[in-house]
């Protein structure tokens, strides 16, 4: 995935204050300042992932980008938007268990990393592992070269990976990614996004 002629926008500080008037006092009568008035942030549509078991905030509602069905019955989706120079990626995978002794999640999250590094050229910058509830996660900071294609860019996503429980005959990769121009990895919009996962009874 690379990003030609990627567009470099000025960052814009967007501050809404108001000051209420006050009532003329008496002359003895001491009045507080009134307390500056802030717009409230606009709430995100939450995006329950069809065919899966989990939701996600982000900015728009997502399109379908690609579906994939494998011969075993596994299946792969992409959804994406777009929304104020930052790329949003919502994925996931299903396959089935191809061996009865099931690959440890932390092995797994490590070939999920060593694939992307591998495909993209990358070079991993920052990266924490975590657990959610039976899941095993990690979060990803990747930086892409400039090449051929495009502008450099980096990558933030948090990914997770289970197991079939009980009663399920599939394993899971969820994937939540941000593609941005350099330094925007930490911007509240993305961080809002990756904070947003969630499971959800199907």
């Amino acid at each position: 995935m690379r990003f030609g002629g990627w567009a470099r926008a000025a960052a814009l500080l967007l501050g809404v204050a108001a000051c209420a008037s006050a009532e003329p006092a008496a002359p003895t009568t001491v009045v507080a300042a009134a307390a500056p008035v802030v717009a409230a942030e606009a709430p995100w549509p939450e995006f329950g992932v069809p065919g899966a078991d989990f939701a996600v905030s982000l900015p728009k509602v997502p399109v379908l980008a690609k579906d994939t069905a494998n011969d075993d019955g596994g299946v792969s989706r992409t959804y994406q938007a777009n929304r104020d120079k930052l790329v949003y990626v919502i994925a996931y995978t299903t396959s089935a268990p191809t061996v009865e002794e099931a690959v440890p999640l932390d092995g797994w999250l490590d070939s999920v990393r060593d694939g992307i590094v591998h495909r993209m050229d990358a070079k991993p910058r920052d990266e924490r592992r975590f657990t959610l509830g039976d899941a095993h996660g990690m979060d990803l900071v990747l930086d892409v070269p400039e090449s051929d294609d495009g502008a450099p860019y980096t990558i933030r996503g948090r990914f997770y990976v289970r197991h079939a429980a009980t009663g399920e005959t599939r394993d899971m990769l969820y994937e939540t990614l941000v593609a941005s121009d350099p330094g925007r990895e930490t911007d509240a919009a993305v961080v809002r996004f990756l904070d947003s996962f969630r499971f959800i009874d199907r």
